[in-house]
């Protein structure tokens, strides 16, 4: 499992499938959290659309905002 810090809220995320600890991979991208960090400084007013989450960190973290969340991903 892997932390992932920003201005919304403390997550702790599992990638799936599940890796080993020696290589482990984190469930977020380099962009979810630079969209996180621009995200902290912005009132966000209205509705919240997020697209292709891959592994829906971004919509974890913006939970309280109620996000619509668009996918095409079998899972």
């Amino acid at each position: 499992m892997s932390h992932l810090d920003n201005g919304f809220r403390s997550l702790t995320l599992q990638r799936f499938p599940a890796t080993d600890d020696v290589n482990p991979l984190q469930a977020w991208e380099a962009a979810d959290e630079y969209l996180l960090q621009q995200l902290d400084d912005t009132e966000i007013r209205g509705p919240v659309l997020i697209l292709n989450d891959a592994f829906g960190a971004l919509s974890c973290a913006l939970a309280e905002h109620k996000p619509y969340s668009i996918g095409d991903s079998y899972i």
